[in-house]
């Protein structure tokens, strides 16, 4: 009889408990070309609550019954423990409201026993730029450019290294990195870039004059422009205190001098001429 009742104090202390949902958190992250909403939930119990269960769980295809966004936009949901996410074409710089429906349940049995309406605005797109092509060929007779996309970035600073014949073997077998040790800057240009803001800006790197350099591997780098001596620098305002950004001293170079991307380019004698039939492909290097 003792045994027994062991037992039945051990199955209720760790009996799942279901409570009523709160929404916790509301928040907005960027994913490439717009944002995410991100919605945070917390059952509210008892002392009694099982906390061992390890938060709530959801179902996706229940959930499009109890969400609702404004201004109207079409999402997909993606779960996750004690919440999901909102995934749509949720545009930069713009207010949101998410109503979730009375009647929501977790899986674990935890219900929002009212209508609950959250706000949140989504931020300013992080200064991003990229280059289109990450290597290519340029014969030494030929004149070419690279193609480049940009996202609220007022200027870029292109530096081209040279990588030494005696070093490609370190080069490539230490993921390709352009310090130094291996490579030299031998020719840089600034650029600014004209765009409107949160909007895709596209552009190219001339390669005219690489001729000169002679034949070899070299590596295009963009990084952010050089400020000016003592500029200060203006934090962006974070989404969720909706103030203006804080102004700083300015920062060391290292600190703020960061890579945007890289691009290979061989400049070589030889030409590659390529022809592709219907079950094979020749090529023919002259």
């Amino acid at each position: 009889m003792r045994l027994i009742s062991l037992v039945l104090i051990f199955i209720s202390t760790f009996s799942v408990y279901a409570g009523d949902l709160e929404v916790r958190t509301v928040s907005a992250q960027e994913g490439g070309e717009n944002f995410s909403l991100q919605v945070g939930l917390v059952a509210q119990g008892t002392e009694e609550y099982d906390y061992g269960r390890g938060g709530s769980t959801y179902d996706s295809v229940d959930l499009y019954n109890f969400v609702r966004v404004t201004p109207a936009t079409k999402f997909s949901i993606s779960t996750k423990r004690n919440g999901f996410l909102l995934i749509g074409d949720f545009k930069p710089e713009t207010e949101y409201k998410i109503t979730l429906k009375a009647g929501l349940r977790s899986k674990e049995g935890d219900k929002l026993v009212k209508d609950m309406t959250k706000d949140v605005r989504t931020g300013s797109f992080k200064p991003r730029f990229t280059f289109k092509s990450k290597s290519r060929y340029l014969p030494g007779s030929l004149q070419g450019s690279i193609a480049w996309e940009a996202v609220n970035v007022d200027a870029v600073d292109f530096e081209v290294r040279q990588v030494y014949p005696q070093n490609l073997h370190q080069w490539v077998t230490s993921g390709e990195s352009v310090n130094d040790f291996v490579s030299e800057a031998v020719k840089t240009v600034s650029q600014k870039v004209k765009g409107r803001k949160n909007k895709v800006t596209k552009g190219t790197f001339a390669l005219t004059g690489m001729e000169t350099l002679g034949q070899g591997v070299f590596v295009v780098v963009a990084m952010s422009a050089k400020m000016k001596a003592g500029e200060a620098v203006t934090a962006a305002p974070s989404p969720e205190d909706g103030g203006e950004g804080e102004e700083t001293p300015p920062p060391s170079y290292e600190e703020y001098r960061s890579e945007y991307d890289r691009s290979t380019v061989v400049v070589t004698n030889l030409t590659v001429v390529a022809k592709r039939g219907l079950q094979e492909a020749k090529v023919w290097v002259m």
